[in-house]
């Protein structure tokens, strides 16, 4: 197969929409997703590479196309120098309806995966709330002095509930889900999920919940070897603001899995030499114009673009006040 195009340009993606028994209709109400009729969807695949869903692109020549058939062709043009690995796109990047309380669960490391689950992969994620009911919250790790043993005593005792920490949330939060911390997104909350490219997950606890006649598996073996009992006084990420003549800038998060920042400008921004890392673009209010030398299009509120690390030189348009969550590779400085 020949490249459409002989360079990567700014790929506007198409959601892939996931029905859920915890979801809802939120989606289409705050960001006017054409979402499927009569389903409860609870998860919208922004950027995504798996074989359990694959983005299409939107715009230009590789329209219709997915961005596994692009990674596959672009490699490291596409996805910069920055990541380890080239042969497939490094960021999963979600948005979260929950209409119910999702199941309590946690994430493995890749350490983990690589010393008890080869058939697993390491996942880091960030949540970025949208929008939060009075009242609001997630569960996040484990009231302070939990032990392993009083879980599982718990557990089996139908409290473990009372032991995990409830967050309230609200707009414009920020929380890291490091590997290895228990968690539940709890309903009344939409978020925006960017995170390692992977889908394994531990479920520890399903309230009874029963799906399609059955209850959901559950995963207490495999939970117990990666789950983290440290505590953190503060869970929430604290923005660190950026002095820039082009608008507002804040570093969310920088670990190694990824970097996460909030932008917010008027105007233009100009993005040159970005060969270290492709970009993800959110869009959470206003809207912006993407483009360079040949191609160009939109990102409304809800919507999600990539910057491929080989483009020379890219222009943000900001309209309405744009607001953007971008991320890309840990280390790299993404406004360039």
């Amino acid at each position: 197969m020949s490249l459409p195009h002989p360079l990567p340009y700014p790929l506007k993606c198409r959601p892939i929409f996931k029905e859920k028994p915890w979801g809802g209709r939120r989606m289409e109400e705050l960001f006017e997703k054409p979402l499927p009729p009569a389903q409860l969807i609870g998860e919208s695949w922004e950027v995504a590479d798996l074989k359990e869903g694959a983005s299409l692109i939107a715009n230009g020549a590789f329209k219709d196309r997915t961005l596994t058939e692009a990674v596959r062709l672009w490699g490291e043009t596409l996805i910069g120098t920055a990541w380890k690995r080239t042969d497939i796109f490094p960021l999963l990047v979600k948005i979260l309806d929950a209409h119910d309380d999702l199941s309590v669960q946690v994430h493995p490391d890749h350490e983990s995966c690589g010393k008890y689950f080869p058939a697993h992969s390491g996942k880091d994620e960030t949540w970025v709330i949208l929008e939060s009911d009075a009242g609001g919250a997630i569960l996040w790790g484990f009231q302070k002095g939990t032990t392993l043993e009083e879980f599982l005593r718990r557990l089996e005792g139908g409290s473990a509930l009372s032991i995990l920490r409830r967050i309230p949330v609200k707009r414009g939060d920020y929380v890291r889900i490091a590997p290895g911390t228990v968690h539940a997104l709890l309903k009344g909350v939409m978020l925006l999920e960017i995170q390692e490219p992977s889908d394994s997950t531990f479920r520890i606890y399903d309230y009874g919940r029963v799906v399609n006649g059955r209850r959901r598996p559950l995963h207490i073996e495999e939970a117990r070897r990666v789950m983290n009992f440290d505590w953190r006084e503060n869970p929430y990420l604290i923005p660190e603001a950026v002095e820039t003549p082009r608008g507002k800038r804040e570093f969310v998060v920088e670990c190694p899995a990824y970097r996460i920042e909030r932008w917010e400008f008027s105007g233009t921004l100009e993005l040159h030499e970005l060969r270290e890392t492709a970009r993800v673009i959110f869009c959470v209010h206003g809207r912006v114009d993407v483009e360079d030398s040949e191609n160009s299009f939109t990102l409304m509120p809800g919507e999600t673009g990539i910057i491929p690390a080989g483009a020379q030189f890219v222009r943000l348009t900001s309209r309405d006040g744009a607001k953007l969550v971008v991320s890309g590779a840990g280390g790299v400085n993404l406004l360039q």
